[in-house]
Parts: structure tokens; sequence; C-alpha cells
């Protein structure tokens, strides 16, 4: 697997406690360059993929990627870039895999969206969204680069990764608006999500860029390279969450609002993240 390598440290997920085959990666295509200061120390989807079996991947160490609570990782290593480390049911982790629109584009380690009907989703499947509501909480992570600083608007909202079903009802998601970026969880009775969590003074610009929202039974909070830049602290818990959502990246299923832009990593965990932890996925870089 690819690795990139700052502070001293080297960078990745820590797969020690996987068994199974490890697909094979490729250099990536896009321009990533590392943060310089010290970690915190606290072509098409039509081929097969040889999957990570995955019983248990503790967290134990301060470095690389955290594992702990990890439902859904997709690295875009290989053909089909999707490796589902699910709990659901417990014991029995399979994939659940992307299909994309002919025109999306694999190559190089990322998942590229040019076009208006471009789009990658999953089919029906409850798993996902299931961990979370048991889990108690969620946390959507993303390394993308858009291909323009202003995308859609604060009415025409660009989803770049999310579990919805229409522009009307999400469970979880992370968008641009405009210049701006923008996440929703569902924690209360608004099934599209709201209120919006939108970072006050960030702006999106046309580079690799780190995008996590977080939600439990205490707060939300939208991430921009590291750094929280919105909050709302009194959410409330995911159990009006709709099973059937699927998982979505680049589109609306409906194909009415597109994206446009590069994806090196998507992971969905069943917790919130801490800040710390949000931080060394950072540090690990985009790619796995």
């Amino acid at each position: 697997m690819r690795r990139h390598v700052a502070a001293g440290r080297q960078r990745g997920v820590d797969f020690g406690k996987m068994r199974g085959v490890v697909f094979i990666g490729f250099l990536g295509a896009c321009a990533y360059t590392p943060p310089q200061n010290t970690p915190p120390t606290d072509g098409r989807i039509d081929a097969p993929i040889d999957v990570i079996t995955i019983d248990s991947m503790p967290d134990t160490t301060e470095v690389g990627r955290v594992t702990s609570g990890l439902v859904g990782f997709w690295g875009f290593e290989s053909a089909s870039p999707l490796i589902d480390t699910s709990s659901f049911p417990i014991g029995n982790p399979q994939p659940i895999n992307l299909t994309a629109t002919a025109t999306v584009v694999l190559a190089n380690g990322t998942a590229s969206t040019t076009l208006a009907l471009d789009k990658l989703e999953t089919i029906s499947n409850p798993r996902l969204n299931a961990d979370c509501i048991i889990g108690g909480g969620v946390t959507l992570e993303a390394w993308v680069q858009p291909t323009a600083a202003i995308q859609g608007g604060t009415n025409s909202l660009r989803v770049i990764a999310g579990l919805t079903s229409s522009i009307n009802a999400r469970n979880v998601s992370l968008f641009q608006a405009g210049d701006q970026w923008l996440a929703r969880v569902r924690t209360n009775v608004d099934v599209n999500g709201a209120p919006d969590l939108v970072p006050a003074t960030d702006q999106v610009v046309v580079a690799m860029t780190h995008l996590v929202v977080v939600a439990d039974g205490d707060e939300r909070i939208l991430y921009v390279n590291g750094d929280p830049k919105a909050t709302d602290a009194a959410p409330g818990p995911l159990t009006n969450w709709d099973n059937s959502y699927r998982l979505i990246l680049g589109n609306e299923f409906q194909q009415s609002r597109p994206w446009t832009g590069t994806f090196e990593l998507v992971a969905l965990y069943n917790r919130a993240l801490s800040q710390d932890e949000v931080q060394r996925n950072f540090f690990a870089g985009p790619t796995p």
C-alpha cells in the first residue's frame, strides 16, 4: 500500500490486525502537501477486488489512521474501491461496492467526476446506517479536491458524499455550497439534517482537502483540514435515521446537482471521532 511520511513518521492504515489479501495500490495522481507541523501526541468500476476480511481493528497507536469504529472504507486503490468493515451483522463483515456512471474516471487511486450525470453509489443496504444508529454516533470523512472553488449555492447544495435518498431526505452528508463547505446530520425531526453546519470564514480552494463531519447525542462538528469550523452543541440522537438510505458520492441520486472533483478517500465510522482523532486522520494524509 502507498504511504505518506511526515514529521519523520510513517503514515497509513494500521493493518496489523487484518486477515486476508491486500489489494495492490498505485501512486496517487492528486497533489497533496503534507502539513509541516508535528502531529498531535494524544478507469471504471466493473472488475472484482480482493477483499480484506476484518475481525477487529483496535485503535492501538497514536499515529496512522484511526480504525476503532470504522464501518466503511473506500480507498480507490483498485477497480472496485470499497472495503466495508461493518459489524452488522456482528462478526460478518462484507463488501458493499460502489458503482459509477460510465464517465466517472478511476485511475491512480482516485475517482474523478467531471460531468453533470457523474455519480458513485451503493445498492440499498441497511448496514452502514444501522451501524451508526447502534453505535450512537457517526463520522463521515472525505479527502477531496473540487474542480472549481464555486459550485452550487445555498439553495442548490452539491453533494460530495452522504447517506441520503433525495434532496429532501438525508442522514448525513458533506456538501459544497458556492464557495463554502457545509454538512448536515439528521439528529432531530428535520429529515433533511438541518440546521446546516457552515464555517464562518473557511472557503473552498481547489486543492486536496480533508472534510469530516461528526455527530452524537451531544454535538455535531464540521472539520476542515483537521480544524473544527462549525459546531452545534445540542443536536440529539441518531434514532430517527432511515436505514434504507444508500451512500452516494458526487451527485444526488436523481443526478440533478452534480459536484465535480476528485475523491481519494471516503470513510464512515459508527461513532463521533474526537478532535485528536480527526487530526490523526488529517496528518495520515489522503492516501491509505
